[in-house]
């Protein structure tokens, strides 16, 4: 959450909001593994007509972006770590966005599958970014990995891959080739 302290702070921080300068980065433990290593899924979100505790892909709905990268798959190759990079931010994006594609975050009871014996959702927001204001340089806050979803990953996925795709200072690196 970013919080404006002045009128100027609140304008320039919702300019970058406009002209996505401004951005998050979050992780995921999805099943099944993504099919390619990068995935763009670019399609209208809105209110669910079958569930309206959900959203979902409808036409007329508002525009969504997200682009996603597979990070690591686990031992088993059943389940992969994404970072997912918001170009937008609609309710439960990332959530719809893997469902039109049949892929589900683990722990997810509401869009993933009910035999799902997750107690958290694994899915994290880790990296923040935005132009201070200010100061004009570039600023990122990361939030560490909660205990549950790394001892997740500690038990399923090579630490040493993991800890080479994970260092927030540059973590936008995976997303650069594309969109």
């Amino acid at each position: 959450m970013v919080v404006a302290k002045t009128n100027e702070a609140h304008e320039a921080l919702s300019a970058q909001l406009q002209d996505k300068s401004m951005g998050r980065f979050y992780l995921a433990v999805i099943n099944p593994p993504l099919k390619d290593d990068m995935v763009l899924v670019d399609k209208p979100i809105g209110r669910s007509a079958q569930n309206r505790l959900k959203m979902a892909e409808v036409e007329g709905g508002k525009e969504a972006k997200t682009l996603f990268k597979q990070l690591a798959v686990s031992h088993d190759e059943k389940q992969a770590l994404i970072g997912c990079k918001l170009f937008s931010g609609r309710t439960h994006q990332i959530r719809v966005h893997l469902e039109t594609f049949s892929r589900h975050i683990l722990g997810d009871h509401l869009y993933g599958l009910r035999n799902d014996k997750q107690k958290r959702i694994l899915l994290h927001a880790y990296v923040l970014y935005f132009v201070h204001p200010v100061t004009q340089e570039v600023t990122h806050f990361h939030a560490p990995i909660p205990a549950l979803m790394q001892e997740y990953l500690t038990k399923n996925f090579n630490q040493e891959t993991i800890n080479e795709n994970l260092p927030h200072q540059d973590f936008e690196r995976h997303f650069i080739t594309t969109a």
